[in-house]
């Protein structure tokens, strides 16, 4: 590694949900780099019955499908084929914290996660904004004290942990939800399941 202020042991990639309850019903959404939307240019078109008129012309109707577009901002989404983007977690010592990197070549790759001055998170170079912390209750916690490699933390920039903000369900699902990640101002301190990948990892 380049940087002597990273340590490979306390280094490692990882991937990132929040699960939680609906109900009695787990619902999990993937952290990466994408919205979900309803796409009404990519329709499927359903045969509404003769005589039957519809906005798609007579006798279809037209259904919006779910879709996901790229974004510079981190997001949850909890719709089916959302994607969990990889990310390289980087120890620096001086600090004591962790620079996250994207791993996705489809998102954003090599980029920095940054806490932007109104509290949303974005890509971009390593900066003072850059700087996260993984938590549990009060605790800081490095790789050295993640004895699984599936566990459950909070995140903190800043001093301020990320919380889930603008919940927005676009299906007729009451499950289903896509929302920002932010460091204020949200749903209350989020948890996630942080499923570690690989250990000691060596990416700089």
């Amino acid at each position: 590694m380049n940087n002597s202020d990273e340590n490979v042991a306390e280094s490692f990639l990882a991937r990132l949900c929040i699960t939680n309850l609906h109900g009695s019903v787990p619902v999990s959404a993937a952290i990466g780099f994408e919205e979900a939307f309803m796409d009404t240019s990519s329709s499927t078109i359903n045969n509404a019955g003769a005589g039957k008129a519809s906005a798609g012309g007579y006798g279809n109707e037209y259904t919006p499908s779910l879709a996901f577009k790229k974004t510079d901002y981190l997001r949850a989404n909890t719709y089916r084929n959302s994607t969990a983007v990889q990310f390289y977690f980087a120890y620096r010592i001086k600090e004591d914290n962790y620079i996250i990197y994207s791993r996705d070549r489809n998102f954003h790759y090599g980029k920095c996660l940054t806490l932007t001055n109104l509290g949303y998170f974005t890509i971009g170079p390593p900066a003072t904004n850059s700087r996260f912390t993984i938590r549990q209750g009060e605790k800081t916690l490095h790789l050295s004290d993640l004895t699984s490699d599936i566990v459950n933390v909070q995140i903190a920039c800043k001093g301020m942990r990320l919380e889930l903000y603008d919940k927005k369900n676009i299906t007729e699902s009451n499950i289903n939800y896509t929302a920002y990640l932010v460091s204020r101002g949200g749903d209350g301190i989020a948890t996630f399941t942080m499923q570690i990948d690989e250990r000691n990892f060596d990416w700089l």
